[in-house]
């Protein structure tokens, strides 16, 4: 994923700690990044910009009775080709069949901050 083609980051998990971790390792990015963080996708919808050319990365499981990842996508397809669905479930042959259906990139939150962004 080259973050240089992209005017915003949109990162969505449940989990607050690992959105600031996220979100400290892709400021180091030598262009700036505007990043913005949400806890569901309900929030996205609510606070997206068609203005802006957007890299979502969206976590799986956000928590019972909260929209998932899939679902975010499923309801959104044109969005794939900007998407990664970023989870800890990375093995599930269920999710990875959804991605390959969806088009959409899969990457394990467990290799998150043992790659190098770009």
């Amino acid at each position: 994923v080259l973050f240089s083609k992209y005017n915003e980051i949109v990162l969505c998990d449940d989990q607050k700690n690992l959105l600031d971790a996220l979100e400290m390792k892709l400021n180091r990015h030598s262009k700036p990044l505007n990043i913005k963080t949400f806890s569901s996708c309900e929030q996205i919808l609510v606070a997206s910009s068609s203005k802006n050319k957007a890299l979502y990365m969206v976590d799986f499981d956000l928590g019972q009775g909260k929209m998932t990842g899939i679902d975010f996508l499923s309801e959104y397809p044109w969005l794939a080709r900007d998407f990664v669905l970023v989870t800890g479930h990375y093995d599930d042959p269920k999710i990875q069949e959804a991605c390959q259906r969806l088009g959409c990139k899969l990457l394990s939150k467990d290799s998150l901050f043992q790659i190098d962004f770009i």
